[in-house]
């Protein structure tokens, strides 16, 4: 199987995309919509979790505080 010439593009609007909703903080739960409910894995600090509702619980935080991230 070929890789998708554009796969650049694809993975830039990917994550612009992904960060435009999890940096706002009345949207970030929307990020869930990203993961498979049982099949995606987060590693976080070392830990690894797995399923939507248990990566949402992770990345949700008060809304007065921030994540920086790079990209």
């Amino acid at each position: 199987m070929a890789l998708n010439p554009q796969y650049e593009d694809i993975g830039k609007g990917f994550v612009q995309q992904y960060y435009a909703i999890f940096d706002d903080p009345a949207n970030r739960a929307n990020v869930v919509n990203f993961y498979s409910a049982t099949d995606s894995f987060m590693t976080f600090e070392g830990h690894q979790i797995q399923g939507a509702p248990k990566i949402l619980e992770k990345v949700q935080f008060p809304k007065d505080q921030s994540c920086n991230h790079h990209s």
